[in-house]
């Protein structure tokens, strides 16, 4: 299906799926059907247990956690053009402003319904491995000669990825880590930087933006 759709989408139609529009978020992306393949994956990881986590919120009466819960998944909704989803998870932010239980849960359900949806969207979408992977290149290059190489690229990419987490944007994030990553290669093993590189991937794969900023900032220090 998914070389269907990419035909479709080449020869200029508009294409979606129930609850996520694949033109929208194909051109937020660039158009790079690797870095959609490799998000769309990531969120079904990092939500499939949002709603199962986010009632336990709502028993415990912790509505302000469940609140920025709820505000990050519209924000993340909005980024893969999953546009039901990000309406529902809008009602769902306000009834935690409300603190009204009745309500919350009411719209939980509803994102429930649309979350499913999406999930099984990406099911027809896209493989069922992560993409995004390039081939690994100058595997026994040192970082210095990858740095003096591509100096001015990395600097512009640490920039715009710094950017990115500053403003919680997961696919802007995605796709310019993915690059950074592509840039070293496996140059980086065994080395303080590559650990970092490492961690910032974890963070990034969690939507911990402030923590990868830090490691993104510590990263960039052992460059110099």
């Amino acid at each position: 299906l998914s070389i269907v759709l990419k035909d479709k989408v080449n020869n200029g139609f508009s294409y979606s799926l129930p609850g996520l529009d694949i033109t929208e978020a194909l051109n937020r992306l660039g158009g790079s059907w690797d870095v959609l393949n490799a998000v769309l994956n990531r969120f079904r990881e990092n939500y499939h247990h949002f709603t199962t986590h986010f009632r336990s919120l709502v028993e415990a009466k912790d509505y302000d956690k469940a609140r920025i819960e709820a505000h990050s998944l519209k924000g993340v909704a909005a980024n893969i053009s999953a546009n039901d989803l990000k309406l529902a998870a809008s009602a769902l932010e306000d009834a935690c402003s409300d603190q009204n239980i009745f309500k919350t849960l009411m719209a939980l359900n509803a994102v429930e319904d649309k979350i499913n949806q999406v999930f099984e969207s990406i099911r027809l979408a896209i493989s069922p491995q992560p993409a995004g992977q390039q081939p690994r290149e100058k595997s026994r290059a040192s970082s210095d000669r990858v740095i003096s190489d591509n100096h001015e690229d990395i600097v512009d990419l640490i920039n715009v990825l710094d950017a990115n987490l500053r403003e919680a944007d997961p696919v802007g994030t995605s796709t310019h880590f993915q690059k950074l990553k592509t840039v070293f290669g496996n140059s980086l093993d065994n080395s303080e930087a590559g650990a970092l590189l490492i961690e910032l991937e974890r963070e990034v794969n969690r939507y911990n933006f402030d923590r990868a900023r830090d490691i993104l900032n510590a990263f960039a220090g052992e460059l110099k």
